[in-house]
């Protein structure tokens, strides 16, 4: 059996009672296993947590290299050219949509942030962004339309405008929300 004594301690941590207890064999046994135990699993833990570093700063390294390749001036130079083409085609594709719908269509447009135009019986409402509604009932429902992502926005909008032109059975279902 074990024996618990209390003692009464004063110092800078407090005021307190400190409990001992003698230890049986088996008590004494069970505590060195328990402690053989948490020490095996920390250690274990500290390895693990060394091979983790380990690879994170390889990583590091790694993601470092392909920062610094990637600021040389040659990939600035690439960058800026490919922007500078966007832009023209950006540009341009701004000017072919002004003289595809018009001027004043083309005002319409940037001023308001949409165009509306009717085919067979249905209204259609296309916004600066590209998204394409259709009237039903009293509210506008957004259909379904997926953009490529190199197509220019005023290139897309032209194409969108002349399949609702042509083939306006295209547009038949809409986006669920």
């Amino acid at each position: 059996m074990s024996e618990k004594e209390k003692i009464l301690v004063v110092d800078e941590k407090g005021i307190r009672y400190l409990t001992t207890t003698n230890l049986t064999v088996f008590q004494i046994l069970q505590l060195q296993k328990t402690l053989q135990t948490r020490i095996l699993h920390r250690k274990t833990r500290i390895q693990d947590l060394a091979i983790q570093a380990n690879r994170a700063e390889k990583e590091l390294i790694n993601a470092q290299n392909e920062l610094q390749k990637l600021l040389t001036p040659q990939v600035k130079d690439y960058i800026k050219v490919e922007l500078e083409k966007r832009q023209r085609a950006f540009e341009e594709a701004q000017q072919l949509l002004c003289e595809y719908i018009g001027e004043e269509q083309y005002q319409l447009l940037q001023s308001k942030g949409y165009l509306k135009t009717t085919q067979n019986n249905m209204v259609y409402k296309l916004d600066k962004n590209g998204n394409l509604y259709r009237k039903e009932s009293k509210e506008y429902k957004k259909l379904c339309v997926i953009r490529p992502q190199y197509l220019p926005l005023p290139d897309f909008i032209i194409s969108l405008l002349t399949t609702l032109r042509e083939k306006p059975q295209t547009f038949k279902h809409h986006a669920r929300r």
